[in-house]
Order: C-alpha cells, then sequence, then structure tokens
C-alpha cells in the first residue's frame, strides 16, 4: 500500500527496491555473510540469531502488502531517508532526488528495524549502537 505523495514513478522504485531485496536475501544476504556473526554483536552474542533473523526478514520482504509506504517530500534535496516506527505498520520514506538511489538501502534498513534491530534491543544496547548494527545488516542486504 502507499500514501502520500507515492507518484507512480515512485511507486515503481519502490516495488523494485522491494524485489532487489527479496533476490539479495534468497542469494544468501544476511545467511550466508559470517563476518555479521562477529561485526554485529547482536548476532555475536545469540541476542538475536542470524538464521532466525534472516527468515524474518524475508518474510517481511514477503508480506509487504501488510504495511503501507509514506511518502513524503522533504525540502532539502541532499537529505532522504527512512522512518519505521515500532509496532506500526508503516515505511515512510522522506524523498529526496538526490537519495532514490539508495532506496533500495534505506527501504532494507527500515525492514531490518522491523525485524528485531529496535527498542527490543535498549535493555543490551544504545540506540546509536542498535542503529549501527542495522547498518551493518543493511549494507549485506543492499551493498
Amino acid at each position: 500500500t502507499f500514501a502520500g505523495t507515492a507518484t507512480a514513478a515512485r511507486v515503481k522504485q519502490i516495488r523494485d527496491a522491494v524485489k532487489a531485496i527479496d533476490l539479495a536475501l534468497r542469494q544468501g544476504a544476511v545467511i550466508n555473510d559470517p563476518t555479521l556473526s562477529t561485526t554485529v554483536d547482536a548476532f555475536a552474542t545469540g541476542r538475536i540469531d542470524r538464521q532466525q533473523f534472516w527468515y524474518r526478514l524475508l518474510d517481511e520482504v514477503e508480506n509487504l502488502n501488510q504495511d503501507t509506504f509514506i511518502c513524503q517530500d522533504v525540502a532539502d534535496a541532499d537529505w532522504g531517508g527512512g522512518h519505521w516506527s515500532d509496532y506500526s505498520n508503516q515505511i515512510l520514506l522522506d524523498w529526496s532526488p538526490s537519495h532514490s538511489p539508495a532506496l533500495k538501502y534505506v527501504i532494507a534498513h527500515e525492514l531490518i528495524h522491523k525485524c528485531g534491530f529496535n527498542s527490543t534491543l535498549l535493555k543490551w544496547y544504545s540506540h546509536s549502537a542498535i542503529e549501527t548494527m542495522a547498518h551493518i545488516v543493511s549494507s549485506s542486504v543492499a551493498p
């Protein structure tokens, strides 16, 4: 589902990005990347099981019809990104002309937050540490 300033071109870009994420996961992103077991502390300590996380992430991609992508234009053309709020089925995309090439990374990153790298880890990690780990995993999915 799409909302906000989700033009037909943006919807196509989002769908293409999701297909690329799905393909990357099916080709072994996360599951076949053993470096994540040492570079991502939540995996290294067993707080998140990498294989179970991969299954959950793949399942999330397959069930994106449950989520709404909300596009919004940003005033600064040099800034763009995404947000996912805990316990929501909405991914907010801050649309920036100069950042749309990173759309696959942004969507993967927000799904990674949704699938476990979120406030559930605050007992062990700071917000910035969770964000850093999510970026490392995002790089495995969308280099």
